[in-house]
């Protein structure tokens, strides 16, 4: 939970110092929420792809550390991650 709490606190810094650099400022409430949506997005993302690359889930794949089931897995995995983001990205763009 710290971790998420840490990863959400960079984004929003990081957020921040775009914002005063004059990067292009969100106008909107819209993009205000879309920005801080894209910031919770990643860090449900990566909480996903720890839990799925874990040690455990790992070994359920293959016994060994290194094989090109756990490559083909993990290839699909973050393919679908990819496109569930290319996905929401399109959707938040035709609103």
């Amino acid at each position: 939970m710290r971790r998420c709490a840490a990863i959400v606190a960079g984004w929003l810094l990081v957020a921040g110092q775009a914002s005063a650099a004059g990067l292009h400022l969100p106008t909107t409430a819209r993009q205000w929420a879309g920005l801080v949506l894209a910031g919770a997005l990643y860090v449900v993302f990566q909480g996903l792809g720890e839990w799925l690359f874990s040690r455990r889930r790992g070994e359920a794949i293959s016994a060994r550390r290194f094989s090109p089931y756990r490559i083909v897995f993990g290839v699909f995995a973050g393919a679908l991650l990819v496109l569930a983001w290319l996905a929401l990205a399109r959707w938040l763009q035709a609103l």
